[in-house]
């Protein structure tokens, strides 16, 4: 199985395609926005 199906079956199971486990480097985060969530957002 290839992540392509392994993708399909966990989205099938869940309804959704987000994937947590996410571990952005904080200094790599774009610091003009000065709430953490929308920081995170602007770099995703």
């Amino acid at each position: 199985m290839d992540f392509n199906d392994k993708l399909r079956q966990a989205t099938e199971k869940t309804g959704s395609i987000a994937c947590m486990g996410l571990d952005p480097v904080l200094e790599n985060v774009p610091a003009k926005y000065p709430q953490f969530k929308f920081r995170v957002e602007a770099f995703m």
